[in-house]
């Protein structure tokens, strides 16, 4: 699918869809607890999907309400089981651990560049704690996790911790999760850890990294609801500030998410933005240039180089490398992005963002949903027509997204 965008002035309100942060741990949390949970928020991502999808081959109950999912929990796990964990690494680094607390066979399919994204690191960790565990898809698990101390480092992905903070505390000795080097998106640990407690499980920050009583249970808080997502808000509070007049409701300020500082970005560069009793309001405003450090928000990348390409003089970004294991090489995929639209960009261990006049142009999406929505953020306010490939990409974690972009005055033209 391709669309072609013209420029467009954005305006209204816009209703955020759940966090997929949120909703893939709080859905792995009710399938692992004592009892059933009603969770109130629900997704067509594929990302969502192919959870719920690994879940139910592990033997949970999930039932779709018309606000949300019913999950029942496993209570007599599948001896053995296919996962289809599609292109979601979350799915896979979350359910690898998980599914090896069951002592049973399971063995996880996974499509696109998930099979090329790095994996080695969390299957040596379940290796030394008991388990088989393939390193090539299809990923194959089998044997029971032990309890222990389990060593990996903090630079590669937060998911492995987050998927080990799942099992862990499940298992009948206490363990610690020792981090080696710097810990990057801490965020998406806090996440977890909220996530976690809300389940009644305490898990202890240490100066090694965390430690993990054993024999502990998931309690069922009844009923849980999921928080919208300011990784997606940050598309469309962009597009206030960069050719518009929004109102994104339902971001809370006060979250947990690594990516409400796009909230902070967009102040430090100007931006008429204000928190409002609904949500976030922002008006098109003059931009300035920032300089960054995204170690802890590098799913904003892309969109934050999108508003640097709107600034006056030169943004720098930095602590970028580790987007190059995303949906796509995210620093190449930037910068192809970019200097499609006209931009000059540059790498040398930063992402220097000249800004200027988006001119518009023919932009590889790359079959990545964030590159796809960015690109179709800068097309707002560009001289020419921008068309961008690839775009049903955006399936993966906003099937909406075209569409409310669309409702809100967007100029867009869907090709099949």
């Amino acid at each position: 699918m391709q669309v072609v965008l013209k420029k467009a002035f954005l305006q209204g309100e816009v209703d955020i869809i759940m966090s997929k942060s949120y909703a893939h741990r709080l859905l792995i949390l009710s399938a692992l607890s004592d009892n059933s949970t009603k969770i109130v928020g629900r997704s067509d991502a594929q990302d969502i999907l192919a959870t719920i999808s690994c879940l139910k081959a592990l033997g949970a109950e999930i039932i779709d309400t018309y606000d949300g999912y019913l999950v029942h929990p496993i209570t007599n796990a599948a001896k053995y089981s296919v996962c289809n964990a599609g292109e979601s690494g979350s799915t896979l680094r979350f359910l690898l651990p998980v599914s090896a607390i069951f002592n049973c066979q399971c063995q996880f399919e996974v499509t696109g560049r998930l099979s090329k994204r790095p994996l080695e690191d969390l299957a040596n960790a379940l290796i030394a704690g008991g388990v088989e565990v393939t390193k090539t898809a299809p990923y194959k698990v089998s044997g029971k996790l032990k309890s222990g101390e389990y060593t990996i480092r903090g630079d590669i992905s937060s998911q492995y911790i987050s998927g080990l903070m799942f099992a862990l505390p499940l298992l009948e000795g206490d363990s610690k999760i020792i981090i080696e080097g710097n810990l990057a998106s801490k965020s998406y640990i806090d996440i977890t850890l909220d996530a976690i407690n809300k389940f009644g499980v305490d898990i202890e920050e240490t100066h090694y990294g965390y430690f993990i009583k054993g024999g502990q249970r998931y309690i069922s808080p009844k009923e849980v609801k999921v928080e919208c997502d300011w990784s997606n808000g940050a598309f469309f509070l962009a597009a206030g500030a960069i050719n518009g007049d929004m109102l994104v409701k339902g971001l809370d300020i006060s979250s947990k998410q690594g990516d409400k500082e796009i909230y902070n970005i967009l102040r430090k560069m100007g931006a008429d933005i204000t928190s409002v009793h609904k949500g976030i309001r922002v008006k098109k405003s003059k931009l300035k240039a920032i300089e960054i450090d995204a170690d802890n928000i590098p799913d904003l990348v892309p969109i934050i180089s999108v508003l640097c390409s709107y600034a006056s003089n030169t943004s720098v970004i930095k602590n970028v490398e580790r987007l190059r294991y995303k949906e796509s090489d995210r620093i190449e995929s930037t910068i192809k992005m970019m200097s499609s639209l006209g931009i000059q960009i540059g790498y040398n261990g930063n992402l220097n963002v000249q800004g200027g006049k988006v001119l518009g142009g023919t932009v590889d999406g790359y079959n990545d949903h964030r590159i796809v929505m960015s690109a179709s953020i800068a097309a707002l306010n560009a001289r020419g027509e921008t068309l961008i490939t690839t775009a049903k990409a955006v399936q993966k974690s906003y099937p909406n997204f075209f569409s409310e972009y669309k409702a809100l005055g967007g100029q867009v033209n869907v090709i099949e």
